[in-house]
């Protein structure tokens, strides 16, 4: 009977230690307040050079306002969304006018301040007085 009893209470013990999560939560991406560009043009003389035949936008663009919130610039009109970060991926629920769908980011670790689309499209940080070409 003691060597049952000890037995038991020894599985009893091995059962109750705490265990590892199987995906550990990692620490989110803070996007709120964060401005970031797609550049449609290599550099800002190309772009100054097609904008003397018409106007055309030398960027796409897309602010996260809050942890929750923004607004994307493809064209020339702002598109609304509500986005949710998951460890490094943003997913962007787009209802604007101009197009409503989600939008899948990336964080590029190997690089800071970058984001990459599905569609592999890079998208740069743009810090507060900078330019676009910085």
């Amino acid at each position: 009977m003691n060597k049952s009893f000890f037995i038991l209470i020894i599985s009893i013990c091995f059962s109750c230690t705490k265990q590892k999560p199987i995906n550990p939560e990692t620490p989110s991406l803070n996007l709120a307040g964060k401005e970031f560009h797609h550049l449609l043009f290599e550099s800002e003389a190309e772009c100054n050079q097609a904008n003397e035949l018409s106007f055309i936008n030398c960027s796409q663009f897309i602010i996260f306002e809050d942890s929750s919130a923004g607004f994307i610039v493809v064209t020339d009109i702002v598109n609304d969304f509500n986005y949710t970060v998951k460890q490094d991926s943003i997913f962007i629920d787009v209802k604007g006018d101009e197009f409503t769908g989600e939008i899948r980011m990336k964080s590029l670790n190997t690089t800071p301040n970058r984001l990459v689309d599905e569609y592999g499209a890079t998208w740069k940080e743009v810090l507060e007085g900078a330019s676009i070409w910085d």
